[in-house]
C-alpha cells in the first residue's frame, strides 16, 4: 500500500488499507461479492485485529456522516451529505489503537452512542467538530499540545475537532481565507499539517 496519509493519528488509515485490499482482491481474483458484502469483510477485520470499530462504512460512501446505529456497511444506519469542505489536519503523535480500544471500550461506547443522538445533521459541520472534541476530552485523548493548537484555531474564529484515535486536531474550513489563518495558527505547533478536500464518492477500484 502507498499510504497519503500518516498511519495511527486517527485518519482511518487501517480501515483505508482493509478496505482497499477487500475491494481490489475482489476484483482481481473474481469473486463476485458485491461492493457491500466486500466491505463487511474489511470491516470484520477491522474489529476482529482490534484496529478500529466502523471507519470501513465512512470510508465506503465518502462525505460527512452520522452514524445512527453501529455496525458494518449494510447493517449501520447512516445519515450521509456532500461536503463542499476543505479539511486543515495537524498530526502530532500515533496512537496505538487496539491498546487504546482495549482499554477504554466502554467508555468509547458509551458517550459514543449518546452524542451520535444528539448530532441530528451530518452537514453540521460546527457541532460534528465541537462534539469530537468533547468525546476525546472525556476519554483523556487531548495533550497539552493539542489543546495549545484548539485553542490557537478558537483564537482565529476557526472551529476544530479532535481525529481519534491519534494526536490529531482538524478543522473544516470554507473558501473564504479561513484555510490560510488556520495554517498560520496551527503553524507555531509543528507536526505534520496535511490540506485536503472531503471526497464525496467513496472507496472505488481505478484502472
Amino acid at each position: 500500500h502507498e499510504a497519503g496519509v500518516p498511519v495511527g493519528y486517527g485518519l482511518g488509515s487501517s480501515a483505508a488499507v482493509a478496505l482497499s485490499l477487500s475491494l481490489a482482491l475482489n476484483e482481481a481474483l473474481g469473486t463476485g461479492l458485491s461492493r457491500e458484502r466486500a466491505a463487511q469483510v474489511a470491516h470484520a477485520a477491522e474489529i476482529r485485529c482490534r484496529t478500529g470499530l466502523g471507519d470501513v462504512a465512512g470510508a465506503l460512501d465518502g462525505g460527512m456522516e452520522v452514524r445512527v446505529s453501529a455496525g458494518a456497511p449494510g447493517v449501520a444506519r447512516v445519515r450521509r451529505a456532500d461536503s463542499a469542505s476543505r479539511v486543515v489536519i495537524a498530526c502530532y503523535a500515533p496512537v496505538d489503537t487496539r491498546r487504546y480500544i482495549a482499554d477504554r471500550l466502554r467508555s468509547i461506547n458509551g458517550l459514543g452512542g449518546r452524542m451520535a443522538s444528539e448530532l441530528r445533521s451530518p452537514s453540521d459541520a460546527e457541532a460534528l467538530q465541537s462534539m469530537s472534541a468533547r468525546f476525546a476530552g472525556h476519554i483523556g485523548a487531548i495533550t497539552p499540545r493539542m489543546r495549545g493548537a484548539m485553542r490557537a484555531l478558537g483564537a482565529e474564529g476557526i472551529a476544530c475537532g479532535v481525529a481519534l484515535l491519534g494526536q490529531t486536531v482538524f478543522a473544516l474550513v470554507a473558501d473564504d481565507g479561513s484555510e490560510a489563518r488556520a495554517l498560520g495558527a496551527l503553524g507555531p505547533f509543528g507536526g505534520e499539517v496535511i490540506r485536503a478536500r472531503i471526497d464525496n464518492e467513496g472507496a472505488r477500484v481505478e484502472g
